[in-house]
């Protein structure tokens, strides 16, 4: 709390963009662009430092700050929630086919195409645990067998819609978080 009101202070460590696990710079700043070019949608309000800055660098890690939006984890959702989650996405869906950013920065992951997926094995291979290569496995055989239509439309999926990831206060939404992948 200060008295220009309430905010969140993020920590991150922040790496190569070419790290297949890691988050860059670029990538931060990607999502937060993204998140002040929805209008009217109830998401994180980033805050800009004395440098202009919604990033700075703090000796070995990165810091954002956001204004801090009251509200609670729901223990369930109801019908009325759920249909403002519905709302939240039908809007935030319609808003991100318009953003027009070039998303190179971020790592995709969910972007499922044979190359990628060759990358990911590889990354998978060096690894000792056999459930994580069944599900890699499982999952390329998946993305070879299923090819989704050419027609679907494009745009920026929040891919955590949970509990965990939603502020209401009583039964209205007050924030959708969680934009990291």
């Amino acid at each position: 709390r200060t008295n220009k009101g309430s905010f969140v202070v993020s920590k991150y460590i922040l790496n190569d963009p070419k790290n297949l696990l890691g988050k860059s710079v670029a990538s931060l700043q990607y999502e937060i662009d993204f998140l002040e070019h929805l209008k009217g949608l109830p998401v994180p309000q980033y805050v800009r430092s004395a440098n202009g800055k919604y990033i700075e660098k703090q000796r070995d890690h990165w810091v954002t700050v956001d204004k801090f939006v009251s509200g609670s984890h729901p223990k369930m959702i109801t019908e009325s929630m759920a249909h403002q989650l519905g709302r939240f996405l039908g809007a935030f869906h319609q808003q991100s086919r318009v953003f027009r950013q070039a998303p190179e920065v971020r790592r995709r992951f969910y972007d499922l195409r044979p190359a990628v997926m060759k990358q990911m094995a590889v990354y998978a291979k060096k690894q000792d645990d056999k459930k994580l290569l069944s599900v890699v496995e499982e999952i390329r055989r998946g993305v070879e067998n299923t090819r989704l239509p050419k027609n679907l439309p494009q745009g920026i999926v929040h891919v955590d819609i949970k509990t965990d990831n939603e502020l209401f206060a009583g039964e209205k939404l007050k924030a959708v978080l969680d934009f990291g992948n």
